[in-house]
């Protein structure tokens, strides 16, 4: 019997001004066993109605005009939370379009048809090449066509993610942006982006206190997220840069020393985990059996 197992990291996004297009794999999995049977079978789900993995694995058979293949999906592990800016949609969406490609297809390749199919269903895809690809990762669409620029994480930069008790709806943070930007915001946000990455490569503190500033969405979204405040005064008092990861309510810490940091942000009502990042933090399909 056909099975599978694929692996996906969390993600954070935006990072300050690269907003809907730049995102950084983390160290934290979900993890997905696609089993060929006789019927469609979901174990391990909350959520059965409306379940995003199975959504996105018929997806792929109804654009491509073809019978379903019915499969058991488990969902074995269960790192990254839901609706916390952390990619766990995306996580969904991965897993069950490159599911259904192997079916199909028998490949394990991920091509541009499967990520413009991904990008469709999530509607931007910051999370998503992240989690397909490891370490930080920006993006262009380029007459419809997905271009990754891969950069490099000094490896002296430390990685923090809180993670309150409560959900903030992608919708709802989107929805909470103004609709009209002005050129002073615009142009403030694309010149940090610009040299966002080198600052990263580097490793510099307070090069990238500089260059992750933010005009565009931080300052609309962090009324969701309560403990912001709190975490942004213990996080300046050792030196370190909060930002909100994607649309919350989770946020990444960078520092370069973890110490006393870490104990101080755990007095808050949130978990804190360390996380860390590499290209090898990235989407895995394993051929479990034939």
């Amino acid at each position: 019997m056909e099975r599978i197992k694929i692996s996906v990291p969390a993600s954070t996004s935006n990072l300050g001004p690269g907003f809907d297009y730049l995102g950084m794999s983390l160290n934290l999995y979900n993890e997905f066993i696609f089993t060929r049977s006789e019927k469609i079978e979901l174990l391990g789900f909350s959520n059965l109605k409306n379940n995003l993995v199975l959504e996105s694995y018929l997806h792929l058979f109804k654009k491509l005009n073809k019978e379903v293949i019915p499969v058991k999906i488990e969902w074995t592990k269960k790192d990254i939370p839901t609706s916390r800016g952390l990619g766990s949609s995306a996580s969904a969406i991965i897993a069950g379009v490159l599911a259904s490609s192997y079916f199909i297809n028998h490949t394990t390749s991920i091509s541009d048809y499967l990520i413009n199919e991904m990008i469709e269903l999530e509607g931007h895809r910051d999370n998503l090449i992240a989690e397909l690809y490891g370490s930080l990762v920006s993006s262009i669409i380029d007459d419809g066509k997905c271009i990754v620029y891969h950069h490099i994480v000094n490896p002296k930069l430390k990685f923090l993610v809180l993670i309150p008790k409560y959900e903030v709806s992608t919708k709802m943070a989107r929805e909470a942006l103004p609709k009209t930007l002005s050129y002073s915001d615009l142009t403030f946000n694309a010149s940090r982006a610009l040299n966002l990455v080198q600052a990263f490569k580097v490793g510099s503190i307070e090069d990238l206190k500089i260059v992750l500033k933010d005009n565009i969405h931080e300052k609309y979204r962090k009324e969701f997220i309560k403990e912001y405040d709190s975490a942004l005064n213990i996080a300046s008092k050792y030196n370190a840069i909060l930002k909100i990861s994607g649309s919350g309510s989770s946020m990444l810490v960078i520092t370069t020393s973890i110490s006393g940091l870490k104990d101080e942000l755990s007095s808050l009502d949130l978990d804190v985990i360390e996380v860390n990042t590499s290209k090898d933090v990235s989407t895995h399909l394993e051929v479990l059996d034939k």
